[in-house]
């Protein structure tokens, strides 16, 4: 613009002055808005003018690589004032899970069994089961427990879970157990199978046996009382 200035006398002085138009927001560059990552982002921001950047609250300088997980919020302001905004989540660590079944003892005599489960991220988190790793029940949100029934049929089974977080990101684990539903057999006598003693001592032979799974004791003088297993 350009201005002239005069004084009572008729002396005329002439003057200019400029300034820029800028009514472009800064380009932010190397991340897109909304985006989640699983890799390290480096955002480069691009404006006709000298630019400032604030990253969740403090300055942030062009070009830094970002390397830690977070949800960001990146904002940019250029000399003029105009504004860009960018969210975005870097999200590294691979999701994962684990499965037990019955706090993870190795035997049951139930096909009715608890599922205990836990993932590394719980936003989002859905699960599938299975028997034989290809038909799966229909996903839902993640519990920390869950009610399953196992194959029918005595011996090993397993159970496979399927695992999915917010980006469909998907890791399948599987836990074994024994079901056994057949009583162990033997004999059990005191002293040989002798009818009689005059001893409060006596001996008693025990051979009992199972097929699938180890077989304990427990002894009681009435039916009523019993030591530990």
């Amino acid at each position: 613009m350009y201005a002239e200035f005069r004084d009572t006398a008729g002396d005329i002085i002439p003057k200019s002055a400029s300034i820029t138009l800028d009514t472009t927001p800064p380009v932010i560059a190397g991340v897109l808005n909304g985006e989640k990552y699983k890799v390290n982002v480096t955002p480069i921001f691009v404006d006709a003018s000298p630019t400032t950047a604030i990253l969740n609250g403090s300055p942030f300088a062009n070009g830094t690589t970002i390397t830690q997980d977070g949800h960001y919020t990146l904002t940019v302001t250029d000399a003029a004032g105009n504004t860009n905004t960018f969210q975005f989540t870097i999200d590294k660590t691979p999701f994962a899970g684990t499965i037990q079944i019955n706090q993870g003892s190795g035997y049951t005599n139930d096909t009715n069994v608890t599922l205990n489960l836990t993932v590394t991220e719980l936003n989002g988190a859905r699960m599938a089961f299975s028997n034989d790793g290809i038909t799966w029940s229909s996903l839902e949100p993640f519990l920390a427990t869950m009610q399953w029934a196992l194959s029918s049929g005595e011996g090993n089974r397993t159970v496979y879970v399927k695992f999915l977080d917010d980006e469909d990101n998907v890791t399948i684990q599987t836990a074994n157990v024994v079901l056994d539903q057949t009583k162990p057999s033997g004999t059990f006598q005191i002293n040989n199978g002798a009818a009689f003693t005059n001893s409060r001592t006596v001996e008693l032979d025990t051979i009992y046996s199972d097929n699938l799974s180890p077989v304990e004791m427990s002894i009681s003088f009435d039916n009523l009382i019993w030591t530990n297993w």
